[in-house]
């Protein structure tokens, strides 16, 4: 259906246009990463020069903790270890919030009601994708809350005092074994690396729900 196709399609690469357009931008560019960092891995190989042009790379992945594609790993970070092995050693200023803080960021049948009173489409977007999100949790987790992830990581740009960070080194497990995709976070620095990341450790939930609703309430 052409009424459901995007206005603006790119045909260009993946990893083409992101060297093309950090390499255009007149200002550092901050990079949200909310999936696997193979796109982004591929163009700092491709193109070193894009690092000077990258003002921070806040993410969504990994863990100090538990993993949930593994005992050891997060889906993120599983999906292509080796990508956010090059990401993490390239220099570049990272914003981790991994599995363990953005599974305080939980939502329940009161969130929705909450969320969906504002009565306009973000609010019934939120409704609309939430409420099969959360069956979903409970039927198939057994969780009476559903964790949003992603939405944490857009709250490191939008109010960044939501959460409280720790710099560390963080080690990707590229081993072909068990910890294979696992983020090691040197929270009391034994190994006396320079730290690498800034990894998110706390969130105020509260805080980041009145968030969610701030933005919702802005939408017509």
């Amino acid at each position: 259906d052409e009424q459901c196709m995007p206005k603006h399609q790119q045909t260009e690469h993946a990893v083409n246009w992101l060297v093309n357009t950090l390499l255009a931008a007149t200002e550092p560019v901050t990079l949200l990463v909310t999936g696997p960092m193979t796109n982004i891995a591929m163009a700092l190989r491709l193109a070193p020069a894009i690092l000077s042009h990258i003002a921070r790379i806040v993410l969504m992945g990994g863990s100090m903790t538990l993993g949930n594609v593994t005992p050891a790993a997060e889906f993120n970070m599983y999906a292509d270890p080796e990508a956010a092995r090059i990401v993490f050693t390239s220099g570049a200023d990272l914003y981790m919030a991994g599995l363990d803080v953005t599974l305080k960021a939980l939502c329940d049948t009161e969130t929705i009601t909450r969320m969906s009173a504002q009565n306009n489409p973000a609010a019934k977007l939120f409704h609309d994708l939430m409420t099969p999100y959360c069956e979903a949790e409970s039927r198939i987790y057994g969780m009476p809350q559903a964790p949003v992830h992603d939405p944490v990581a857009v709250a490191i740009l939008q109010k960044p005092d939501l959460l409280t960070f720790r710099d560390m080194h963080v080690t990707i497990d590229c081993t072909p074994a068990e910890g294979y995709g696992r983020t090691y976070c040197d929270y009391y620095n034994t190994t006396g690396l320079k730290p690498n990341c800034h990894v998110a450790t706390n969130l105020n939930t509260q805080g980041f729900w009145n968030l969610v609703e701030h933005q919702i309430l802005k939408y017509n």
